[in-house]
């Protein structure tokens, strides 16, 4: 789920400043691993035995607070596309604007949003109270890694930091080019400029939060 570019940079993802539970369940202990980011208001919360599935899914319960009315620049923004898998977005509670493909709907409790390859789609809460959906996506890819690393960023506040910001976001935009298109025309510019450069200044797109390091 990304749908601006703010939330792009940040989304969708970090996991690294992140909580890990332990359940019980037909026998077997596994772990649930949630991430937050604080600038989309999003929490996203993967279960270890779903890892089972490999690459062929990758699904996760996902929430986003309220965010209030639909900002004119969310409707005009392009959105964002996943080139290789396709999206499925079921809503477990909440109300969300939803655009896929140039059609827009309102997406409510029980209903699912199903977005194939390729086709560029946003999202906003336009409800009062947080959604909670399930989403899955086919194939995995490094959709994961993409939220992680967005998420760490966001929450260790290493994002909004003008340049530095421009060329780690270029860089993530490009090595995950295959999960996530930002469809945008001065963003896709940017990322074509200038990743070669974020690369030269050392910029990765796989991020390890600092609360990460100083635990290690």
């Amino acid at each position: 789920m990304v749908e601006n570019i703010a939330n792009v940079c940040v989304f969708n993802r970090g996991g690294l400043n992140s909580s890990r539970s332990l359940f019980w369940g037909i026998g077997v202990w596994w772990v649930k691993t949630v991430i937050e980011n604080p600038l989309s208001g999003e929490r996203v919360t993967f279960s270890e035995q779903e890892s089972a599935n490999g690459n062929d899914l990758l699904r996760f319960e996902w929430s986003v607070r309220p965010q209030g009315p639909l900002p004119d620049k969310v409707k005009q923004y392009p959105g964002h596309a996943h080139p290789i898998s396709e999206e499925r977005i079921r809503i477990v509670s909440g109300k969300v604007w939803f655009r896929s493909g140039g059609v827009e709907n309102i997406v409510l409790e029980g209903q699912e949003a199903i977005v194939p390859p390729g086709t560029p789609h946003s999202w906003w809460n336009v409800g009062d109270d947080e959604v909670k959906a399930i989403v899955e996506f086919r194939p995995a890819g490094e959709i994961r890694s993409f939220f992680e690393t967005t998420f760490g960023l966001a929450r260790d506040g290493e994002l909004g930091k003008g340049f530095r910001t421009m060329l780690r976001y270029a860089v993530i935009c490009h090595d995950f080019k295959n999960d996530v298109k930002v469809l945008q025309r001065s963003e896709r510019w940017g990322v074509l400029l200038f990743w070669p450069i974020g690369k030269l200044f050392g910029y990765s797109s796989r991020y390890s939060s600092k609360s990460r390091l100083a635990a290690t």
